[in-house]
C-alpha cells in the first residue's frame, strides 16, 4: 500500500516538473531566445515595412514563417498581431493572407487551449496573474460565456489571445470556444489584411472607405449590442447540443 502511494507521489512530482519546464519555455525561454539570439524578429515586429521586407526576402519559406509568427502571437501574446496581418495582406494578398492568418490563429488557439490544460490553474495564474485569471474564469463559467467570448474577440484592439489559456481550464467546450473565437475575430482579421493589401497598391481612397465602414460597424455594434447578445445566445444553444 505504501509503495503504491510512493509511486503516485513520484509521478505527480514528475508531472509538476514537466509543467514547470513547459511554462518556463513558453513564458521565459522563447522571449529570451528571440531577444538575444534572434533579435531581428523583435526589431522588425513593430514596423509594418520591416515585416513586409522580412517576408519578401524569404519567398521560399515566407508562408511557413508567417504561419509560425501567428502561432507565436497567440501562444506567447507579445508580438503585435495587427502589424503582421497588414503585412500579410501586402505580401500574400487578401485571400491567401486571410487563409494563412486563420490557419496560424487556429493552430495557435488549439495549442494554447491544451497547454492550459497541461499547466493547470497554477501555471495560468503565473502567466496572467491571479486576479485576471479569476475574472476570466468567472466569465467563461457563466451562462453568458459564449456572448462574452464572441464580443471580446469581435471588438478590435482587445488582447484576445490571452483568453485561450483561461478558456482551456474553464468549463467551456473546446469546439464551442474555437468556433466562436475564430468566427468573431474574422471581421478584424479581414479588415487588417485588406487594409495592408490596399496600402501596397496605394489605394488610399479604399483605405479611407474601409476605415469609415469599420467605424460605423463598431458604433452599430455598440447600439445594437442587446440584439447581438440574443443572436449569440441562439448560437450557444445550437453548439451546446
Amino acid at each position: 500500500m505504501c509503495t503504491k502511494t510512493k509511486k503516485k507521489i513520484t509521478f505527480k512530482q514528475i508531472l509538476d516538473m514537466i509543467k514547470l519546464a513547459v511554462f518556463l519555455i513558453i513564458v521565459i525561454g522563447v522571449p529570451i531566445y528571440l531577444m538575444f539570439f534572434n533579435h531581428n524578429v523583435i526589431e522588425m515586429a513593430g514596423q509594418y515595412k520591416n515585416v513586409v521586407k522580412y517576408l519578401q526576402q524569404r519567398p521560399e519559406i515566407s508562408i511557413f514563417l508567417y504561419i509560425g509568427i501567428e502561432i507565436l502571437q497567440v501562444t506567447i501574446s507579445f508580438l503585435p498581431g495587427q502589424v503582421f496581418q497588414m503585412a500579410a495582406g501586402s505580401v500574400f494578398g487578401v485571400f491567401h493572407g486571410l487563409i494563412l492568418t486563420c490557419l496560424g490563429k487556429l493552430i495557435g488557439e488549439v495549442l494554447a487551449y491544451y497547454l492550459a490544460k497541461l499547466l493547470g490553474r497554477d501555471g495560468i495564474k503565473m502567466m496572467i496573474g491571479e486576479t485576471k485569471m479569476n475574472k476570466l474564469m468567472d466569465a467563461f463559467n457563466s451562462e453568458k460565456a459564449y456572448v462574452f467570448t464572441f464580443l471580446f474577440y469581435l471588438i478590435p484592439g482587445l488582447p484576445k489571445d490571452v483568453l485561450c489559456f483561461p478558456a482551456g481550464i474553464s468549463n467551456m467546450r473546446f469546439k464551442a470556444f474555437i468556433i466562436i473565437s475564430m468566427v468573431a475575430r474574422m471581421p478584424a482579421l479581414f479588415g487588417s489584411i485588406w487594409f495592408g493589401d490596399m496600402y501596397m497598391k496605394n489605394d488610399y481612397v479604399g483605405m479611407a472607405v474601409l476605415t469609415g465602414v469599420c467605424t460605423v460597424l463598431f458604433i452599430l455594434g455598440v447600439i445594437f449590442r442587446k440584439k447581438l447578445h440574443t443572436v449569440v445566445d441562439e448560437i450557444y444553444t445550437k453548439l451546446s447540443k
